[in-house]
């Protein structure tokens, strides 16, 4: 249990780094305020457009305004972040929210 200890010692000082699989409503909200909080923050997405904007600082979310990006970090580039750069201790997965398809204009009527 040392490294729950490790952990719990890192989220209590701010030093932790966390990742954050999928930004989308509650993922990008969710990095958001852990960076806001004094967490160093690392948001995966497979949604290049997402992740093209959140790099130039734009939001694609109503809730998210653009100036809440502020505390997030830019994607790093390759010197930044070389091969064999360790993952991060601790992570977050968030998944798609279902809505109807009618809520999301896929509807056949």
């Amino acid at each position: 249990m040392a490294w729950t200890n490790s952990l719990k010692e890192k989220i209590e000082a701010r030093t932790a780094r966390v990742g954050v699989i999928g930004l989308g409503y509650v993922g990008l909200s969710l990095a958001v305020e852990l960076a806001r909080a004094g967490m160093a923050v690392r948001g995966i997405d497979l949604d290049l457009e997402r992740v093209s904007l959140l790099n130039r600082g734009e939001s694609y979310l109503v809730d998210v305004p653009a100036d809440a990006l502020a505390p997030l970090p830019t994607a790093p580039t390759a010197e930044e972040m070389p091969p064999g750069t360790p993952a991060e201790p601790a992570g977050m997965a968030t998944e798609p929210t279902p809505f109807p398809p009618q809520m999301c204009g896929l509807s056949g009527s």
